[in-house]
């Protein structure tokens, strides 16, 4: 850059009027227009920038180990529903027990539970919690009333009914609770019966909707006593009071018809309920011997008196006793057979077999009778003893040995027969774990090795804690093993590439363990199929297999697989770039550092990268580089391969090298990682491939072109080499001839690179095949071929798009070469959308120049097909692109806006067009960088805009050597063209404001050639100042010439107007009045007297008096009309200047006699001196005088002498005595 000479311009207004505000516009899009192409050079440099080695392929998802859950089949889960089934027992009967039922449901059904009942041994219990289970305010609260009767076994009953087997393979009962109480919902009413303490204190943390029946020995209540009330929880249940006990043995009794009560009958109740002390069980018991013994009461009331008394007070324990010693003996033998079953219940065939009945008429007419007479009860498909009966029998039974073994084979013959079917193993499972136990106690070691063979597999997976013996994992059967076969062929075929028959196989294996298959395996074959999927690309799909596997293995409490899980998840996640989510689904695992590692590196957050990889001591020094690389971290990454010799790790470490741009460091250790490697390996030519680069970046041409020569002779040396090393040398050599403008050669040698890469899978290496129609799309662009530069950039275009990683950038520049060349063969329309699609993929922020060069593209494009509308649209969005990196690019800023205005222009909104150019002209104004700008259009605009503003505003001192520095540039760099000639003429007019007229001639001279009269404005102005010039130095001749010769060219009418008024003047100085006439007349017509009346009226008044000094008077008259007319239309015009006009037209009427009318125009004359601000006493004084003297010659000299008065007045105060004396 020439050196300036100014280094600061004075503070102007840029004000810019008439053609010049047109020749700065056209002279900024000719100054500041530029190459609408990419970066050269940056293309030729692009195929030689060195990679970063990709990172490893991700690994897959990581599948899920096998692990074995157990898996309840549907009948079993279905039996365990019809146990939990509310039974219907006996009616509660008495006010006492309906207000303990009513207390324990509001209790239940507020919330505040759980609820315990708390009573004896036959008091009741069971029936109250019947009938609160069956209460109608209790089935509108819950949605479930479940019913476990044999608490012992509630974990597994609930884990069945809710379907949470896990809990199945807890052994801790509070791990097992804790499953089951999250999976438990608050519609759920669990009604246990038959609890101990103990058992009640753990159940209560189940949930607040339990409600529990307690055995428990109720302390006697003596007469007169207080009882304590019952916390809101509890009710305690005691006998009942004797009218409760009154109705409860009319219904024991079977008296439905009470007229009977009469007279004795009643007092023998009275007196039963009396000795029976209220009990309810014995109340029962004593009713049997009326109702089905049909005793008489009297008899009954003797039988009892008889044994009740005060030596024998229980009366539960004198009944009962009473009623087993008449039992038949068949039926006691069936009765006693309970003793040595569960005391929850048992099944039939149980008591069958321990009873030794071969009859089942006998047994269930025996069942019956013992239902009837209250020692027994069915609920459901089992029979329950009465817990009082059982505890009795069971206390006071010397069990045969023999019974025992009969009851043990019948437990074994059950196992063996129905081994395979778990519904049935699960009916009979009170019996068979009551053996078990028994044997367990009595040690009977046998029996529970042949039971542990039978039903091991069944007790692993529904009782773990009834097996006996260490057993191995159970062997999957039937449908479950099935489908644990199909997930494993599915992930063979993955791993087989056969893509087809594992989709098929996982499908099947994934819809067969919904079914058959524990929750685990389900999560397992849903994890395999989500495998698959992400293989396909299928990552929505793939999501929501895992989604819905680590919910399964999340209720399974699964640490591991759900570990396993949420890194596949997050590997999936980083794949739909949603690295929130993927980040937020790892755990804190050590194993998921290289997963945490890969997020952050395509989040490009480098720092949490470089955080991350400071606890990552389990990585390879390797990958650790790499990802320090990838932050761009090289020091860390330099440090991280200190120790690793390998080639690998030399390779990496030339690459740091050489991305630092220390290529001489880069290329030795380019060498030594090509030595670490033999002849015939591949990647040797792979190494030297990359050190080529280094070459061409380092600048050095030749040894890279040796380089990439060495490396084809090495080719056929190679073993099992790809032919993309050879296509890859072939093409880095196009690119060095391209660069050196060698553009056939360049052809020759990217079509064999083509060639070779046509050897290779068409789905690999698309951005060096894509590099190499790049290539040739330039080398024909410059060989004029557009064509075949359409074919190739056509080709470009598919390859980068289709190529997996995609780069938009690349995709952007090689739409834009697309565009362009569609362009170059006259299909604009389809440039245009290429233009458009080329900004879609572009990245306004990372690379504004090449988006701007695009958008201007597309501008131009748009224009040519008068698409105005849209051009402007383009003009705004590529100004608001500019202005986003502030501050703008004075030579981009200003070639928009000037063809903003250009485009304004061509829609015909003039105005805004003007004002475009007025912002462009403020924003350079405004840029003090734009003196210093290397660009010299940008300087010369900046120096002529200054110019033009400061003689605008008069103060062409200051311009002067701002126009001679504009003069140098633009001779310098624009010779012989418009734009230097408009300086010179700005640098004439200085020196002419300047009264410099040797100068002003000097320096406009050259303007004055034929040649430059295509640039009327600038022809003619030379001219005319010219001529200014040679009449201040009285060469009128000269000075007329070229005034006709700048009236011959000047564009515009009212400016010649002014030149032939010059003309005037000339010729008056010519003492040529007639000639001065005639060229102001001429001028007149010219005149623009709508936008310029002043002119208008000063050439009028000039032509008025001239006709006047001609005598010419009417004629005069008329014109000084006009002039006043003119004048009148001026809102700032000068009073004095118009007073003088009326002066004048009233002299000329007066020189004509019409005396009247030269009154009125003195008075108009005076009316206008009157109006004025500014003093003018002499010319109103003078025009009093001038009117008084017409009123003299029109005799009123009563008027003349007023005003001579008048005027003598004003002349003595401020005129001079020489007027005074005239007046």
């Amino acid at each position: 850059m020439a050196t300036m000479t100014i280094q600061e311009l004075p503070p102007f207004t840029p004000a810019l009027k008439g053609f010049l505000l047109g020749e700065f516009h056209e002279q900024t899009l000719e100054l500041l227009k530029f190459p609408i192409e990419q970066d050269q050079h940056m293309l030729d440099l692009a195929p030689f920038v060195v990679q970063i080695p990709p990172p490893p392929p991700d690994p897959p998802i990581p599948t899920l180990p096998f692990v074995w859950y157990p898996k309840p089949i549907q009948a079993v889960r279905d039996q365990a529903l019809i146990l939990t089934l509310v039974p219907k027992l006996a009616p509660l009967l008495g006010k006492t027990r309906l207000a303990e039922s009513q207390r324990a449901m509001r209790t239940l059904l507020s919330g505040n539970g759980p609820v315990k009942i708390i009573g004896d041994l036959g008091v009741g219990k069971s029936t109250l919690l019947s009938h609160i289970a069956h209460h109608e305010r209790t089935r509108q609260r819950y949605r479930r009333i479940w019913w476990i009767d044999d608490p012992q076994h509630l974990p597994q009953t609930l884990a069945l009914l809710l379907n949470q087997s896990q809990a199945l393979m807890k052994s801790d009962l509070e791990q097992q609770l804790l499953i089951l109480r999250d999976a438990l919902s608050d519609d759920t009413l669990i009604v246990v019966d038959n609890c101990t303490h103990e058992q009640a204190a753990v159940f209560s943390t189940l949930s607040k909707h339990v409600l529990m029946a307690i055995n428990s020995v109720v302390p006697d209540v003596e007469e007169g006593e207080e009882i304590a009330p019952d916390p809101d929880d509890i009710v305690t249940l005691r006998p009942l009071p004797h009218d409760d006990g009154f109705e409860l043995l009319l219904y024991a009794c079977g008296i439905t018809d009470r007229n009977v009560l009469r007279g004795q009958m009643r007092a023998w109740l009275t007196h039963l309920v009396r000795i029976l002390n209220g009990h309810p069980l014995a109340i029962m018991l004593v009713g049997a011997f009326f109702r089905e013994d049909s005793l008489p009461l009297e008899h009954v009331v003797e039988l009892l008196n008889e044994h009740i008394n005060p030596d024998h007070p229980d009366p539960l324990a004198i009944v009962l006793d009473l009623s087993l010693k008449a039992l038949p003996n068949d039926y006691l033998a069936v009765l006693q057979a309970f003793a040595l079953l569960p005391a929850v219940g048992c099944s039939y065939e149980a008591i069958m077999a321990a009873a030794q009945l071969n009859d089942q008429l006998a047994t269930s007419r025996a069942l019956s009778f013992l239902i009837k007479h209250a020692f027994i009860q069915r609920v459901g498909n089992y029979y329950v003893a009465q817990r009082v009966v059982w505890e009795q029998l069971h206390q006071n039974k010397n069990f045969d040995k023999k019974i025992i073994e009969r009851i043990e084979h019948w437990v074994l013959r059950i196992a063996r027969r129905h081994r395979d079917e778990a519904e049935q193993i699960y009916r009979f499972q009170r019996e068979i774990v009551h053996a078990i136990e028994y044997a367990k106690q009595n040690r009977h070691s046998g029996f529970l090795q042949k039971v542990n063979g039978s039903l091991g597999p069944y007790l692993y997976e529904y009782a773990p804690q009834y097996l006996t013996v260490e057993m191995p994992t159970p062997r999957l059967m039937g449908q479950r093993a099935f489908a644990a076969a199909k997930i494993a062929e599915g992930l063979r075929a993955i791993e087989n590439n056969e893509l087809a028959q594992a989709e098929a196989a996982l499908q099947e294996g994934l819809t067969l363990s919904e079914v058959h298959a524990s929750e685990h395996e389900h999560a397992e074959a849903l994890v395999a199929n989500a495998r698959y999927h992400e293989l396909k690309g299928n990552y929505d799909l793939a999501i929501k297999y895992l989604e819905k596997a680590a919910r399964l293995v999340y209720d399974l409490k699964a640490e591991r697989s759900l570990h396993i899980i949420r890194l596949g998840l997050a590997m999936l996640y980083r794949k739909q770039k949603r690295y929130k989510d993927a980040l937020g689904v790892l755990d804190d695992e050590p194993d998921t550092i290289l997963e945490r590692v890969r997020i952050y590196r395509d989040m490009q957050n480098w720092e949490a990268l470089v955080n991350t990889l400071a606890y990552a001591d389990n990585l390879a020094p390797y990958v650790k580089a790499e990802a320090y690389l990838q932050a761009g971290r090289y020091a860390n990454a330099l440090e991280a391969l200190a120790e690793s010799q390998d080639s690998d790790s030399a390779y990496l470490r030339a690459i740091i090298y050489h991305l630092q741009h220390d290529y001489d460091n880069a290329i030795r250790g380019y060498e030594i990682a090509q030595d670490t490697v033999s002849k015939q390996n591949p990647k040797r030519m792979d190494i030297m491939l990359t050190m080529a680069l280094a070459y061409v970046n380092k600048g050095d041409i030749p040894k890279a072109r040796q380089v990439y020569h060495q490396c084809l002779d090495l080719f056929p040396m190679l073993k099992d080499a790809s032919q993309a090393l050879r296509g890859r040398a072939y093409a880095g050599l196009a690119a060095l001839e391209l660069m050196e403008q060698h553009n056939e050669k360049a052809l020759q040698l990217a079509e064999q690179a083509l060639d070779a890469f046509s050897k290779t899978p068409p789905d690999q290496h698309h951005q060096e095949r894509a590099n190499i129609y790049r290539t040739m799309g330039r080398a024909y662009h410059r060989l004029g071929k557009a064509k075949q530069m359409l074919a190739a950039f056509e080709q470009e275009v598919e390859i980068a798009q289709s190529s997996p990683k995609r780069d938009e950038m690349r995709i952007g520049i090689a739409l834009h070469h697309l565009a362009d060349a569609y362009r170059l063969n006259g299909e604009t329309e389809r440039a245009i959308a290429n233009y458009r699609r080329a900004l879609t993929h572009k990245d306004a922020q990372h690379d504004p120049q090449s988006y701007f060069i695009t958008q201007t593209a597309l501008f131009m494009a748009l224009f040519e097909e008068k698409r105005y509308g849209q051009a402007l649209d383009i003009c705004q969005l590529a100004l608001r692109h500019l202005s986003d990196s502030p501050p703008p690019d004075l030579q981009h800023a200003g070639f928009i806006l000037a063809n903003k205005a250009r485009t304004e222009q061509a829609l015909d909104n003039i105005e805004q067009a003007v004002r475009t150019i007025h912002q462009w002209m403020t924003l350079l104004a405004g840029r003090s960088d734009a003196l210093h700008d290397e660009r010299h259009g940008v300087r010369l605009l900046a120096l002529n805009l200054a110019v033009r503003s400061l003689i605008h505003h008069h103060r062409p001192e200051d311009a002067l050597e701002i126009a001679k520095e504009a003069v140098k540039i633009a001779e310098s760099y624009y010779a012989g063209t418009p734009i230097a000639w408009s300086a010179r003429r700005d640098l004439g007019h200085i020196y002419l404001k300047l009264a410099q007229w040797q100068e002003t001639l000097q320096t406009l001279t050259p303007l004055l050639r034929q040649e430059i009269a295509s640039q009327k404005f600038t022809y003619a102005l030379a001219h005319e100042y010219v001529a200014t010039a040679q009449a201040e130095l009285n060469d009128l001749q000269m000075a007329l010439r070229n005034l006709h010769i700048a009236l011959e060219h000047h564009p515009v009418e009212h400016h010649q107007a002014l030149l032939l008024e010059k003309i005037a003047n000339i010729y008056l100085k010519m003492n040529d009045a007639p000639a001065a006439i005639r060229a102001i007349q001429d001028a007149i017509p010219r005149f623009d007297r709508q936008h310029y009346p002043g002119d208008a009226a000063r050439i009028l008044t000039t032509l008025a008096q001239l006709l006047a000094g001609t005598n010419h008077y009417a004629e005069a008259v008329d014109v000084y009309e006009d002039a006043l007319a003119m004048l009148r239309a001026l809102p700032d015009a000068d009073p004095i200047h118009t007073a003088h006009v009326y002066n004048s037209l009233a002299a000329s009427h007066e020189a004509q006699g019409q005396y009247p009318q030269a009154a009125i125009a003195y008075r108009n004359a005076l009316d206008t001196l009157e109006s004025t601000r500014r003093p003018a006493h002499i010319e109103h004084s003078d025009t009093l005088t001038r009117l008084a003297r017409v009123y003299v010659a029109m005799q009123d000299y009563t008027e003349a002498i007023a005003l001579y008065l008048q005027a003598r007045a004003e002349t003595e105060r401020y005129g001079t005595t020489q007027a005074l004396g005239l007046v």
